[in-house]
């Protein structure tokens, strides 16, 4: 989560209120979910790719 400050500088910058949020993440932990629920100011919607692993991110493919 090195980049936590970076991010939160940045949306800070960002403060239009049409603003529309995208976050993308290779991974989910709930480090970066709670993030992301920081920053919506609506309830979000997330979509995966692939599958998860029980709620806890997703699982990388064994062929990588």
């Amino acid at each position: 989560m090195g980049f936590e400050k970076d991010i939160r500088d940045i949306i800070s910058r960002a403060s239009h209120p049409d603003r529309q949020t995208l976050m993308f993440s290779a991974t989910w932990p709930p480090e970066v979910r709670k993030l992301a629920n920081s920053f919506c100011t609506m309830a979000p919607i997330q979509v995966n790719i692939g599958r998860e692993n029980q709620g806890n991110g997703a699982v990388a493919n064994q062929d990588i």
